[in-house]
């Protein structure tokens, strides 16, 4: 209705704004709900075998770990996603996913994860032997949110209200040929 500048009648700007807005809602409600309650949580990361622990298995947690670049030397950030493994203690967790961890000043360090862990691969592009120590950063784990989908409901109001004003106008307007 936007695109074409006509809904039930011809679009005033402001109508065509605010129709941009209700399709915006209704194919990322997401964005919208992100911002009234954040999707994740963020913990210290000293906090990462309790948030382990009480995490149901298979939920997916990300991880950010910084270090040196194993090509440039230059210090990175990289976001891990990892899935919970199903059965454990935090600490068994920990190792089934391949953390090797130590708290060292405040800070969590990181060794070399085991080969074949599920995340040799992801952690391989850090200098573990280097001067600066690979370290995680933050843990972000899934926070409790409301369903998206309640976004709908203010676009389609919106939507209305629109509809009522193109009505009215619509009506004084008198019908097409």
């Amino acid at each position: 209705a936007d695109t074409m500048g006509y809904f039930l009648t011809r679009n005033r700007i402001y109508e065509s704004v605010a129709l941009i807005l209700v399709a915006f809602v209704l194919f990322r409600p997401d964005f919208f709900m992100d911002r009234i309650q954040p999707p994740f949580s963020f913990i210290e990361p000293s906090g990462i075998e309790q948030a382990l622990d009480t995490a149901p298995g298979g939920k997916e947690m990300r991880v950010i770990v910084a270090g040196p670049d194993f090509d440039t030397f230059e210090m990175t950030e990289k976001t891990l996603v990892i899935s919970v493994p199903d059965s454990g203690t935090g600490a068994e967790r920990l190792e089934e996913l391949g953390f090797l961890l130590m708290e060292e000043d405040g800070l969590m360090l990181t060794e070399e994860p085991l080969f074949g862990a599920a995340i040799a691969d992801e952690m391989q592009s850090f200098d573990f032997y280097g001067d600066e120590p690979v370290r995680l950063v933050s843990v972000k784990v899934p926070a409790e949110q409301m369903p998206k989908e309640l976004v709908f409901i203010p676009g389609l109001i919106l939507l209305g209200l629109i509809a009522l004003l193109q009505r009215g106008r619509m009506s004084k307007q008198g019908v097409p040929a």
